[in-house]
């Protein structure tokens, strides 16, 4: 889909150089607060009342998002693991040296150290790399 497209399906499309200035459909506007651009192949989008983006704003015309994107959005595999490592260790570290310190751990902390451990149990079958650090 191109920019120019995508714009038609807005009301009150008004270009503006590179982009186009719209009436933002999350929030069924009338005047237009919404602006949307092409950039590296993707569509853009931002509205500047109620702080949508252009993904946001597809879902809200009934467009697929992947259509603002020439390339298809491809994630490495175990992206989320490797993205909430550092998170989980830190987590993990916490409990731990609370633990040691005789604090008391709140049932939410203890869910939440139980997730992290079983997603480190889940890189370490999975041979990824992880640094562990201990207290």
């Amino acid at each position: 889909m191109t920019l120019d497209e995508f714009a038609d399906l807005f009301d009150k499309p008004r270009k503006r150089g590179n982009s186009y200035s719209v009436c933002c459909p999350v929030h069924n506007d009338t005047n237009p607060s919404a602006q949307i651009t092409e950039k590296d192949g993707k569509i853009l989008g931002h509205c500047f009342s109620c702080l949508a983006n252009g993904i946001e704003m597809a879902a809200a015309l009934g467009v697929n998002p992947s259509m603002l994107f020439s390339e298809s959005l491809e994630r490495e595999d175990h992206w989320m693991l490797k993205k909430t490592q550092e998170q989980d260790d830190t987590i993990i570290l916490i409990h731990d040296s609370d633990k040691k310190q005789g604090r008391r751990i709140r049932y939410q902390d203890h869910q939440l150290y139980r997730q992290c451990m079983a997603r480190r149990s889940r890189r370490r079958a999975l041979g990824l790399y992880q640094v562990i650090i201990e207290a």
